[in-house]
């Protein structure tokens, strides 16, 4: 007799087991579906799928030419003067589609000049090879002026990773998976918010310029190398220093704050510019902020709300760093007025 209380047992355990796994499918499927309807989490927001001649994102289209730069075909015989624009994601335009990217807008402001993107995601200068590739680049396609879009990260020592504190095994692996699930995408946007200290777990360098000469010296020289390098060949040279999203909006200011987002005082609205700037001395270097927040950077900073001109949370995670296409908008404007107007002015018919 005991053999049918055994089998009866075992059915419980079965049916307790299944239960469980449904419960923890329905869970897992209702928490899914809800960061993506009712929190508006963007999944493969920064995924693109490869198509030929194209990288097709969420936000739209990338081209990839046959040099492999995000661009149109670049024309070895264009007779207008070239301006290539160096630089990281920023530069590539990731959260923006072809056609509203700041060398798109710059297409329509400047007609008379060939502007190429030589955006690259993950590029940030602070390798000699790089500096050295960008300055050979620049002399094989026959470049008239170089722009380097410096963005905050790239402030790091010669070689550095852009943060200090590096994400657990777990977590690195869970990385792998970023953008297939808005539940993996959340953790990691939460993660990047706070640690169990307190403090930013991904703690940024840039965000702290008086506790980093070193790294900002160390990339004013790289810069400074460039410039001259370029400069032997007769190529032109500006570097664009990029503000965060921060910096452009008070709003923003507060709401990064309270996500757990740390910063020295001074940081806002441009302390790491400055400290950047006042090591390229001889350098055509400016800061960027003001192409966001207008002459006024204060009456700006107040008036610019958070994610009205950066890519800020859409893509399911904290994304300070991206301007969205108004901001490459008016980035396009900045560069046509402050650099382009007087770097390579334009020819009187």
């Amino acid at each position: 007799m005991a053999e049918p209380t055994e089998r009866s047992g075992l059915r419980r355990v079965l049916r307790g087991l299944a239960f469980t796994v449904w419960t923890l499918v329905l869970t897992t499927v209702g928490v899914e579906v809800g960061l993506r309807v009712l929190a508006g989490q963007q999944v493969g927001y920064y995924v693109h799928q490869e198509l030929d001649g194209l990288r097709r994102y969420p936000f739209g289209d990338i081209p990839v030419n046959d040099d492999g730069w995000p661009d149109d075909p670049f024309d070895p015989d264009e007779p207008r003067p070239r301006v290539g624009y160096m630089g990281d994601s920023v530069v590539y335009g990731l959260g923006v589609p072809y056609g509203e990217r700041f060398t798109e807008v710059l297409d329509e402001l400047r007609p008379d000049l060939d502007h190429r993107n030589y955006g690259k995601p993950g590029w940030n200068g602070n390798r000699k090879r790089q500096m050295s590739q960008a300055s050979t680049r620049s002399r094989d396609d026959g470049l008239t002026h170089v722009v380097y879009m410096v963005n905050l990260n790239d402030i790091r020592i010669d070689g550095a990773k852009a943060y200090s504190v590096e994400r657990p095994a777990w977590l690195a692996a869970l990385s792998a998976w970023e953008g297939y699930s808005a539940i993996i995408d959340f953790v990691l946007q939460r993660w990047e918010a706070q640690s169990a200290t307190g403090q930013t777990m991904l703690w940024f360098p840039q965000f702290h310029p008086s506790r980093m000469h070193q790294a900002v010296e160390e990339t004013a020289r790289r810069i400074r190398g460039l410039s001259s390098g370029l400069a032997r060949q007769g190529i032109g040279f500006t570097a664009v220093i990029l503000p965060v999203e921060m910096q452009v909006s008070a709003d923003a200011e507060r709401t990064y704050a309270e996500l757990g987002v740390e910063w020295e005082e001074g940081f806002v609205p441009h302390g790491a510019q400055d400290a950047l700037l006042a090591e390229l001395d001889g350098v055509d270097a400016l800061s960027a902020l003001e192409a966001f927040t207008g002459p006024d950077v204060e009456a700006g900073r107040q008036r610019i709300a958070y994610c009205e001109l950066f890519v800020c949370d859409r893509g399911g995670r904290l994304d300070w760093n991206h301007p969205n296409p108004e901001g490459h908008r008016l980035l396009g404007e900045f560069l046509a007025e402050r650099v382009l107007a007087r770097a390579v002015p334009p020819v009187s018919p």
